[in-house]
């Protein structure tokens, strides 16, 4: 992960974070690799040293550049153990980054980041819902929908109704299938309704 890290975008109450590079996941054994503490708005510093030293802490994927926080995202608690999901709140973060430098592990700590706030923003609406529409495939079955072709809402499964459409056929209309992809505030993420 190369810095700066920077809030790119909040939305909702979710804030896309991203940096420049890709992140290397940090490991236990070798001591090396990116993480991202979270602590209270109000203190001055999370002080993490390392991954379970600040209140909560984000492990990156590796070759990844940015996350998008929201409540229930995986971190690690305060101490160690099994990942939670991090709750509604505004956090302080700081990103922190061990790698060697010749022989010596040396580790650096990006701090005065914008605060973070994850599932807090009742001035911010939830975006609007969005409709999709695909041809009717061939079959004549929308549940026969191939989601991986769309260039948006591929990871979205099913939702699928048929219906009829002016767009098809160069405009003289016909049968597709259709669905209202609604944005869940409780989990950050786009659904199927």
């Amino acid at each position: 992960m190369k810095l700066p890290a920077r809030i790119i975008g909040l939305s909702a109450g979710f804030g896309l974070v991203d940096w420049e590079g890709d992140a290397a996941t940090y490991s236990s054994v070798t001591g090396t690799g990116d993480f991202i503490a979270l602590c209270g708005a109000g203190l001055a510093e999370c002080g993490a040293l390392l991954p379970g030293d600040a209140q909560y802490t984000f492990l990156p994927e590796e070759g990844s550049g940015s996350v998008q926080f929201y409540p229930g995202i995986p971190v690690v608690p305060q101490g160690g153990g099994a990942p939670v999901g991090l709750p509604m709140g505004i956090y302080r973060m700081e990103v922190v980054q061990y790698g060697f430098v010749g022989e010596d592990l040396q580790s650096r700590t990006i701090e005065n980041l914008p605060l973070l706030p994850v599932g807090i923003s009742p001035e911010v609406p939830d975006p609007l819902p969005v409709q999709q529409s695909v041809g009717l495939p061939e079959s004549g079955n929308c549940s026969d929908v191939d989601e991986s072709l769309l260039e948006w809402g591929a990871d979205i499964k099913g939702g699928w109704t048929r219906s009829w459409q002016e767009w098809v056929n160069d405009g003289q209309g016909g049968d597709t299938c259709i669905r209202m992809i609604t944005y869940v505030r409780s989990t950050g993420s786009w659904e199927a309704r």
